[in-house]
């Protein structure tokens, strides 16, 4: 989604990216698209959500359990 002729996703991105504080930017996603995007604004997507973790209704603590235990 657009917002000022930008996507939200790069916004995010880039605020992360120039806090200066962060190492790495980290995008988590099922998405080829956003996987994209996520890189050519210089965030890292280093694996692929599974369909069991991709829904409307998984909540972050879901995500992280199975980042963790990749």
């Amino acid at each position: 989604m657009n917002f000022c002729g930008k996507l939200i996703l790069v916004y995010s991105i880039e605020a992360a990216l120039g806090a200066g504080i962060f190492e790495k930017v980290m995008v988590s996603t099922d998405s080829e698209e956003i996987a994209k995007i996520a890189r050519q604004t210089e965030a890292r997507v280093p694996f692929f959500r599974s369909e069991r973790n991709s829904g409307d209704f998984v909540t972050t603590a879901d995500v992280i359990l199975a980042s963790l235990y990749r």
